[in-house]
C-alpha cells in the first residue's frame, strides 16, 4: 500500500483496500492503537490552512505555546458575570476554564451643590433603558452628598436622569464624574442638558472598582 521510507502519493492508496490506523508504519510514523498516531525522531506535523479538533480538551505536553507571528486568537469565548472589569479574561481554578468578564463594579457617590434640590435620580447602566443601578424618586438632596455604593456594571457608561425641585432648575456648570483615587482617571462627559425640571446627562469611560463623585451644581 505505501512506498517504504518515500513520499505518500495518491497512487499509494486503494480505496478497495481498507486499513486501520495500526498498519501506518515507517521510519517516523507508528502506530499502537487504533484511535492513536506516534511521530518520533523530532519530525514535525504541519496542517494546512484550518484544523479542527473534536474533543473534549486537547492536551498540550510541550514546554510552551507559540503564537503566529500575527498574534494568538482565540474566538467564541464565552463570557461569564464575574466582576472583573469589562472583557477580561480569567482563569478559573475550580473548573480550569478560561472565562471572559462580562460585568465590573464602581462605587458612586451623588454630590449635589447650588440653590436648587435633587428632588430625584435615576442612574442607568448603559441608556435610557438599560438595568437601573440606583433609583430614589424622593432623595430631597441639598448641598450634601449621598452615597449610592457599590454598583454592578456591564457597559462603561452612565446615563443619569434627575429630577428639580424647581421646573426652571438647570445645571451650573458641567456635571462632572470625578475619580476619588489620587491620579485616577475622571469619567468623560458626553451630554448634559436640563428642561422643564429634568436633567440628563451620561458619563463614559468607567473603570472596574473605582470609586466616583457625581457632582451636579444646580441652579434656578
Amino acid at each position: 500500500m505505501f512506498s517504504e521510507n518515500k513520499p505518500y502519493s495518491n497512487s499509494d492508496y486503494n480505496l478497495d483496500d481498507p486499513t486501520s490506523m495500526d498498519t501506518l508504519t515507517s521510519d517516523a510514523i507508528g502506530s499502537e492503537a487504533e484511535n492513536r498516531i506516534d511521530i518520533a525522531g523530532g519530525v514535525n506535523l504541519r496542517l494546512g490552512s484550518v484544523s479542527e479538533a473534536i474533543s473534549g480538551a486537547i492536551k498540550l505536553n510541550a514546554s510552551g505555546l507559540q503564537a503566529h507571528s500575527t498574534g494568538l486568537f482565540c474566538t467564541n469565548l464565552e463570557s461569564s458575570a464575574l466582576n472583573k472589569g469589562l472583557n477580561y479574561l480569567i482563569f478559573n481554578t475550580g473548573t480550569n476554564e478560561i472565562q471572559r468578564s462580562s460585568t465590573q463594579t464602581c462605587t458612586l457617590n451623588i454630590v449635589h451643590e447650588g440653590d436648587d434640590r435633587i428632588q430625584g435620580i435615576v442612574i442607568r447602566d448603559g441608556t435610557s433603558s438599560g438595568s437601573i443601578l440606583f433609583e430614589d424618586e424622593e432623595l430631597n438632596l441639598v448641598d450634601a452628598t449621598h452615597n449610592v455604593g457599590v454598583v454592578n456594571i456591564t457597559t462603561n457608561t452612565l446615563h443619569v436622569v434627575i429630577t428639580f425641585k424647581a421646573s426652571g432648575a438647570s445645571f451650573d456648570g458641567s456635571p462632572s464624574g470625578d475619580n476619588t483615587a489620587i491620579g485616577g482617571t475622571n469619567l468623560t462627559l458626553t451630554s448634559a442638558s436640563a428642561s422643564s425640571g429634568t436633567g440628563t446627562v451620561i458619563f463614559t469611560n468607567v473603570l472596574h472598582a473605582n470609586t466616583y463623585n457625581l457632582t451636579f451644581v444646580i441652579t434656578t
